[in-house]
C-alpha cells in the first residue's frame, strides 16, 4: 500500500512538473488619458501575429476575469475593444487609459502546434492609474493628484514646485489621504497657471522605491502660459483693507 501511494504521489508530481509554468509579476503606474504598454514576458518565438498569446483582465476588487485577447485576436464582445491592440512582441497596448482600466492583466503563452494547446508561461502586470483633477473657484484653485491602485495602496503622493515640496508654503493648504494629495492655492490663480510647467505630482511606490513625476497641465482655450521660477507670493505685506475684507469673509 505504501509503495502504491508513493507511486501515485510520484505520478502526480511528474504530472504537475510537466505542466508547471513560470510566472512573473510587474507593476505599472500610468497617468489617466495616456497610452500604456503592458509587456508580456518570455514570449514564444515564431508566433504568427501572436497566435500563441492570450491576455486576460481582472478588474479592481472584482472576482471576475475578461478575456481581452485570445490567441492574438481581440475580443469583439468587450466595450473597450477599440482601445486595445497588440504589438509585434505581443505586448498589450491600452489607449487613453482610464480609471476603469485599473486591475491585473495576465499574459498567457501557449504552444499551439498540437491540440490541446500547452500553456508554457504566465506573467502578471498590475496596472494602477494616476488621476489629476483641477477645481477652480473665484479666488481659489484646488489641484488633486490621486492614485487608483490595483489592490492595496503602496504609494505616497506629494506636490512639488520647481522640485521642492509645496507643504509648508504660505497661502497654500495641503490635504493628504491614502494615495492622494490636494493642494489649495488661495488667491493665487494666475500664479498657478503661469507656473504650471513647474508644478508636478510626485508618486513614490514605497515597496519598489520607484519614483515618478507627473506634470500639471492646465487646459486653456487659447493663451499660452509662461513659466516662472519665482516662489508662490505671500500675503504678509497686504494692506489693512485687504485684511479687513478677508476677516469679514471668514466671519
Amino acid at each position: 500500500m505504501l509503495d502504491f501511494r508513493w507511486i501515485q504521489m510520484s505520478s502526480c508530481l511528474l504530472l504537475v512538473l510537466h505542466f508547471t509554468v513560470t510566472a512573473g509579476r510587474t507593476s505599472v503606474l500610468k497617468r489617466g488619458g495616456e497610452d500604456v504598454t503592458l509587456s508580456c514576458e518570455k514570449v514564444i518565438n515564431d508566433q504568427n501575429n501572436c497566435d500563441g498569446t492570450t491576455w486576460i483582465y481582472s478588474p479592481l476588487r472584482v472576482l471576475q476575469t475578461t478575456e481581452l485577447i485570445r490567441l492574438g485576436q481581440i475580443n469583439e464582445d468587450i466595450s473597450n475593444k477599440d482601445r486595445l491592440s497588440v504589438t509585434e512582441n505581443c505586448s498589450l497596448i491600452i489607449k487613453e487609459v482610464r480609471e476603469e482600466d485599473v486591475g491585473q492583466y495576465v499574459c498567457l503563452q501557449y504552444k499551439t502546434e498540437k491540440q490541446p494547446h500547452t500553456r508554457v508561461h504566465v506573467s502578471h502586470v498590475d496596472l494602477s492609474v494616476v488621476i489629476m483633477t483641477e477645481c477652480k473657484n473665484t479666488d481659489q484653485v484646488d489641484l488633486i493628484c490621486s492614485v487608483v491602485p490595483y489592490n492595496r495602496c503602496n504609494h505616497t503622493v506629494r506636490w512639488l514646485f520647481n522640485g521642492k515640496d509645496l507643504d509648508g508654503q504660505p497661502d497654500i493648504l495641503i490635504t493628504k489621504s491614502e494615495c492622494s494629495s490636494t493642494v489649495k492655492f488661495l488667491e493665487q490663480i494666475n500664479f498657478v497657471y503661469d507656473s504650471q510647467n513647474l508644478l508636478k505630482c510626485e508618486v513614490t511606490d514605497y515597496k519598489t522605491r520607484k519614483v515618478q513625476q507627473f506634470d500639471f497641465n492646465h487646459q486653456t482655450s487659447g493663451d499660452s502660459q509662461t513659466a516662472t521660477t519665482e516662489p508662490p507670493p505671500t500675503t504678509e505685506n497686504k494692506g489693512s483693507e485687504d485684511k479687513r475684507d478677508k476677516d469679514s469673509t471668514v466671519i
